[in-house]
């Protein structure tokens, strides 16, 4: 019998524990909507070692946090509106959507070299994470210069 891995609770329990409050705290930290949106989806977990590894991953990432600063500068756009306007055929997205698109391209190629820049045994987490962002930089010249 496979084992599920989140549960979601009842009306009355998410508001005796103030769950949708956390989430929306944990929410106002996020940088773009797509990530607001991941936090406020989130259900509680129920699978102990999927648990105990997000705990590491955030210690891991705590401890980055306190030695290096934020990784991720704050203000960072949102490229959302450059990505709906260039889901829909024929629309153009306007010049200042598409210089936050490349913002955020650069920022993500910039997160990149910092998580790939980190100890394999130190950091192992943050460094697999690393190596799943794409890097982006020429896709963002490429923006800037049309």
């Amino acid at each position: 019998m496979p084992t599920r891995s989140s549960f979601d609770l009842d009306e009355e329990s998410r508001r005796a524990l103030e769950f949708d409050d956390l989430l929306e705290w944990i929410a106002s930290f996020s940088r773009t909507a797509p990530g607001r949106a991941r936090v406020l989806a989130l259900a509680p977990g129920c699978d102990l070692d999927r648990i105990l590894a997000e705990l590491d991953a955030v210690e891991e990432t705590r401890a980055c946090v306190a030695e290096a600063g934020r990784p991720v500068p704050g203000g960072l756009s949102d490229p959302e509106p450059a990505l709906d306007a260039l889901r829909v055929e024929g629309a153009c997205p306007t010049a200042s959507q598409l210089r936050d698109l490349a913002g955020f391209l650069l920022a993500v190629s910039e997160l990149r070299s910092l998580l790939l820049g980190l100890s394999r045994d130190e950091r192992p987490r943050l460094r697999r994470l690393g190596e799943t962002l794409p890097d982006l930089r020429e896709e963002a010249a490429d923006i800037l210069h049309c």
